[in-house]
Formats: C-alpha cells, structure tokens, sequence
C-alpha cells in the first residue's frame, strides 16, 4: 500500500512524469477514461463485498437513514477536468512526499482492516466508484491526509485517539468525504494560483515547478493536520456523518473523535490554541446539526472490541517526536 522512499531522483522523475502525462492527456470534463472504467469496476467490486466482511448489514431503512440517503447541495461543482491518470499521478507526486517527510507503518492485517472500513464507507457515498485506499504513517501527530486520485493516509496518532471501529470509520469518513467532493484537487489549484495569481489549470507547470508545488502542499497539509473549519470541511464531516448512518456505525463517531482530539490538545498544551480550538468546535456545532436533521439516535454499532483487536494491537509503542 505504502508509496515508495522519496529520494532526489524518485521527485524529479514524478515531477517529470506528471508534466509529460498533464501535457499529453486532453480535457476531459465530464468523460471517464477506460482505465478509470476499468479500475472503478474492480473496486466496486470489493466495495460491495467489503460491509459483508465487516458484518454490517444493511439495518433495517429507519426515516433518519432515508434522510441520510437524500441528495445533497453540493458546496461546489464536481471538478471533472482531469482525467483518472492525472488524479493518479498528481496523488501519487503528493503521497511520495507524505511518505519521505513522515516514514510509512506497513503492517498487512492492520492495513486490509483500514481498506476494509474504507472500501465500505466509499462503497456508501455519493461516488461509490471512488478507489479509495488507505495508507498509514508513523508519525504521532493526529492527521488524516487526502490526495489526488483515492488515497488516504492516516497517522499512528490519530489511530490511537480511536476507541471503537465507529470512530475509526469516521475519521476515514471525513477522508472519503473529502475525495467524494473533489477537494485534494481543488487545494492544488488554490496552492498553484497562491503561487502564480491568475493560474489555474496545474498542466501549466513544468517540472521544477510541480516539483516545488507538491512540497508547499506537503508542508501545509502537515501544518494544518486536518483542522480545518471552512465550509468545505463542515461539508464534508456532514457527509461523513452521513455515511455512518448509512452503514449502521454510531453516527457520532466522528464527533466523538474530534471531542477526543480536543482534549488531548488541552492536556499537552495546558490549553489549545484558539485558531484549533474553535475550529475543532465549529467542526463538532456542523455534525450536531446534522444529526438533529436526521434525527438519528446515539446508538448503532460500535464494534470496540474488533477494533482493538484489529487496529489497537497491530500499532507498535508510542515514539517521541512528531
């Protein structure tokens, strides 16, 4: 799962490949190539068989789980002008230099579990076609991390603020979330016209240019850890909040996580500062809100103990350092 070692040469030659392939590859709004075709057949089917795995089967269609299934007002229009090749490439690029600053954690049976949630939360959203998979890093610092084309990567210490698979599946809800809408490709652009205001379209840039690019967006999304709260964000943890309702999991489980973040901020800090602070609150105020519309309960699955013995038991001893 885990992407190679970032080196020199292993940067150049991404940099490189992901400019020939923007300049080679045409617009393709609103077009699906027939490697996408291909590749989003063989994931959904593992999407479909991955809630069998897990023992969720579909509960029984309250009113709050019809609701949860209604369409939303998406924030922003899908952005469809790259192909599935140029996603991949542009993740690939990004996750390299995840990987290379904060070092991979590869155990299989950890691994497959993580995909396994993944795979049935993606297989729940509004793009059941997404191939999301999931990647873990060793850092202690509490992130989950979304690139171009599916991939997420979680750390060691947002694993550890879990206490029940519920929690986990909403914390990879926000990640599944996040790809559901687009938004890793919507940051490069924000990033690429922060850069050079006016531009765009990341096939503008030549090598040394992407190459400088994925590193800025590498070191933002290290420095932010997740923690934001503009409406993007909200956006995706209703939907997230959603995906748990569909699937039967306690639909605060992401909440219930981001209550748990919030206070391990304050026990290390004395007191957090107040850009996370609040923003961890309004984070909390949007999936309140969203559970009065469905009028959902608090109860629902919560699977502590598969958890523990599939995630909790498979992570080595806490490390000093980020």
């Amino acid at each position: 799962m885990r992407p190679p070692r970032r080196s020199a040469w292993l940067g150049a030659a991404a940099a490189l490949g992901l400019a020939l392939a923007l300049g080679a590859c045409r617009k393709t709004a609103n077009k699906v190539s027939e490697t996408m075709k291909g590749y989003a057949q063989s994931v959904g089917e593992m999407s479909r068989g991955a809630g069998e795995q897990l023992g969720l089967m579909k509960p029984r269609v309250y009113d709050y789980v019809r609701r949860a299934w209604r369409a939303r007002e998406e924030p922003a229009a899908l952005r469809a002008e790259y192909a599935f090749e140029e996603r991949r490439e542009l993740g690939r690029a990004l996750g390299a230099e995840l990987d290379g600053r904060l070092e991979g954690y590869d155990d299989e049976r950890l691994v497959r579990y993580l995909n396994l949630v993944a795979a049935a939360l993606a297989s729940c959203s509004d793009r059941p076609d997404l191939p999301v998979c999931v990647g873990v890093l060793r850092s202690e610092a509490v992130a989950l991390y979304a690139v171009p084309g599916g991939p997420l990567y979680v750390t060691l210490g947002a694993l550890r603020l879990c206490h029940s698979e519920s929690e986990l599946a909403g914390l990879l809800a926000q990640g599944v979330a996040w790809q559901a809408l687009d938004l890793p490709c919507a940051d490069l652009e924000a990033a690429l016209a922060a850069r050079r205001p006016g531009a765009a379209n990341l096939r503008e840039l030549d090598a040394p240019g992407f190459g400088a690019l994925i590193e800025g967006e590498a070191s933002r999304l290290i420095a932010e850890a997740g923690l934001r709260a503009d409406e993007r964000a909200l956006d995706a943890d209703r939907a997230a909040t959603d995906l748990l309702v569909r699937l039967g999991y306690e639909p605060g489980g992401l909440k219930a996580w981001l209550a748990r973040v919030q206070v391990q901020r304050h026990e290390r800090a004395g007191s957090a500062p107040a850009p996370e602070d609040n923003a961890l609150k309004a984070r909390e105020q949007a999936i309140e809100d969203r559970l009065a519309q469905l009028a959902a309960p608090a109860v629902g699955r919560n699977l502590a103990q598969r958890f523990r013995q599939e995630c909790l038991a498979r992570l080595p001893a806490p490390r000093l350092g980020p």
